[in-house]
């Protein structure tokens, strides 16, 4: 008879086990900071969290030192958020596990890409770099540089466990600050990467250079408006940030350089975080476009300026932390505030606003990567991408606006021409001097007055038309002139009474003259004379000029007549010389007509 295998047997070996098990996990805790090195999978492997330790001892770079009981951090943590005082030497230690051989001709290496303070660098207790000076037994500290780069010796990359130990100094700056992540693998592939990163940084910078003196030389020429200004400031701005982080995070530079040049990228990283919003708010003219950029640069300035205080030891440590998430929070913030300018934009279907909604989703986009995927300037290609449609959609504004001007400037001529074939026709010439005639009979005085008028308006109307402005003053000349000959010729009474102009304000030529000749050929007939009142009123921004007049206005019946050669041609040159910047108006005022013509201050 067959005897079964006992269960209590196995119940037996499997306690026996698990005890076992337990025991050997508490005599050999687990390293939380262990770290496998696939070289051949992974190229380049992050070294984020380390073991860390106040203090100095010869022995914490020993590989068979125990240090199961330091703290487990970050090498990027300040130290002063730990004690009050953020100087003195601070060790890091991380346990790496290479389970394959690597390559023998590729050699690996250890880069950090800003780490000034005095460092030193072990591998399996050997000194494998040294950044600076430590200070020891009373000996001064001489910092170290930026953009550290240590080669491991290949006989020490063996298969198996191996100890990075870190020895940081800091006597000389406020705390000991090693920007993390540390990157460890292959040479080739850290170098490869830095190259890229390099070339990343130096093309978006070239292109907001591009654009920066593009957008600047549109402003030198034709083109008017703040929006211009403000852009080629945000891409300058943009290029100089891009430039200088690559110079401290991937070129050697010493400690005194290296804080010098991160306080002075702070002013085009402000100008940044205010320009991108600010921009929107005056490419698409939103109301109260000062007060908000003012409150924008406020916000802007309470995210940039504190954390700079705490480096100082002007604020506490403890808020550094609230500061940081405050600016990631503020440049989703503006993209966000921006992206909603273009959206409403297009919706209303402006001009340019599809294209700047995309670049803002470009940016957004990038910034998200940057932030929660740790891709290194992920948010300046975004920059990159929204700078280009932005470039773009002005230069297809600008495009547009040029082909208007060069229509404007031919109806303009073609209007002007026939404006000059009026006033200079036979018919005006034969009437005139048929008066001439008439007068030299009757009373010569009278004739020569005449001829003298006509003379110096015709003169007038010839110097005017090779002129794009005119001084308002000798157009008013001009004007009293045509009020005179045609006084002289039909035997009537016309005066005009103007306030004076300075000798700045400037108007298209004939436009206040085509204004008189309507209400001379449509308000004074059968009329023995008339009154013209001009007056000049500044306020708001924008200058009036009113045109009065007592001989009624050009309708017959109460019906308006068809929009005239005269009228177009106000149209056409106030448009051409201030492009979206006027306003033409007239109706019956009391006892006549009155005409507006309302200017921007700064288009004059």
């Amino acid at each position: 008879m067959r005897t079964p295998f006992p269960l209590h047997y196995i119940l037996n070996i499997v306690i026996v086990c698990g005890i076992y098990g337990i025991w050997e996990c508490r005599a050999q805790p687990v390293d939380s900071t262990a770290v496998y090195l696939f070289p051949h999978e992974t190229p380049v492997t992050y070294l984020a969290f380390w073991k860390t330790r106040r203090g100095d001892d010869p022995l914490w770079r020993s590989p068979v030192y125990d240090d199961s009981r330091w703290t487990v951090g970050a090498v990027g943590t300040l130290w002063a958020r730990d004690v009050a005082h953020g100087t003195g030497i601070e060790w890091y230690r991380q346990t790496i596990f290479i389970p394959e051989p690597i390559d023998s001709l590729r050699p690996c290496a250890l880069f950090c890409r800003a780490a000034v303070c005095a460092s030193e660098l072990y591998w399996d207790g050997i000194l494998i770099s040294q950044n600076g000076r430590i200070a020891r037994d009373a000996s001064p500290e001489i910092p170290g540089t930026s953009a550290a780069l240590a080669i491991v010796p290949r006989r020490l990359t063996l298969p198996g466990r191996h100890v990075v130990a870190l020895c940081v100094g800091n006597a000389r700056t406020f705390s000991g600050l090693v920007e993390a992540p540390l990157q460890i693998g292959y040479l080739d592939e850290i170098l490869g990467r830095m190259h890229r990163t390099q070339t990343v940084l130096l093309l978006c910078a070239g292109v907001f250079l591009i654009a920066a003196l593009f957008h600047f030389a549109v402003m030198l020429g034709r083109t008017r408006g703040p929006a211009y200004a403000l852009f080629g400031i945000l891409c300058l701005s943009s290029a100089l940030y891009l430039l200088i982080g690559a110079l401290v995070n991937y070129f050697p530079t010493s400690l005194s350089w290296y804080y010098a040049l991160a306080l002075i990228n702070d002013l085009p990283w402000f100008c940044m975080m205010v320009l991108l919003p600010v921009f929107f708010l005056f490419e698409f003219e939103l109301p109260l476009r000062l007060q908000s950029s003012a409150l924008i640069a406020a916000v802007a300035l309470a995210c940039i300026v504190p954390p700079r205080l705490i480096m100082f030891n002007l604020l506490p440590v403890a808020w550094l932390p609230v500061f940081e998430s405050l600016n990631r929070f503020y440049m989703y913030a503006i993209t966000l505030f921006s992206a909603t300018i273009s959206f409403v934009n297009v919706v209303r279907k402006k001009q340019g606003s599809l294209l700047a909604l995309a670049g803002c989703i470009a940016l957004f986009a990038g910034v998200f990567v940057s932030f929660q995927r740790g891709v290194e300037y992920a948010w300046a290609l975004g920059f990159c991408a929204l700078i280009a449609l932005l470039t773009l959609s002005l230069s297809r504004q600008m495009a547009q606006q040029n082909r208007k001007r060069q229509e404007s400037e031919l109806r303009s001529a073609r209007l002007e021409l026939e404006l000059l074939k009026k006033h200079i026709q036979p018919h005006f010439l034969l009437n005139s001097l048929n008066s001439i005639i008439a007068w030299l009979e009757e009373n010569p005085a009278t004739a020569v007055r005449l001829v003298q008028a006509l003379a110096e308006e015709l003169r007038l109307i010839l110097q005017f038309s090779k002129e794009n402005l005119v001084p308002v003053s000798e157009e008013l000349r001009l004007c009293r002139l045509h009020l005179e000959v045609m006084g002289l010729r039909q035997d009537r009474t016309y005066s005009l009474q103007a306030d004076p102009a300075p000798q700045t304000d400037l108007v298209p030529p004939l436009v206040f003259h085509t204004l008189v000749e309507n209400a001379l050929t449509h308000g004074f007939a059968g009329k023995q004379g008339g009154a013209f009142v001009f007056r000049r009123e500044a306020s708001g921004g924008r200058i009036c000029y009113t045109l009065f007049n007592d001989g009624g206005s050009g309708d017959r019946d109460g019906v308006p007549q068809r929009e005239g050669t005269g009228i177009r041609y106000v149209k056409t040159r106030l448009e051409e010389a201030f492009p979206g910047a006027w306003r033409l108006s007239g109706g019956p005022a009391d006892d006549g007509w009155e005409t507006r013509i309302d200017l921007l201050t700064g288009a004059i």
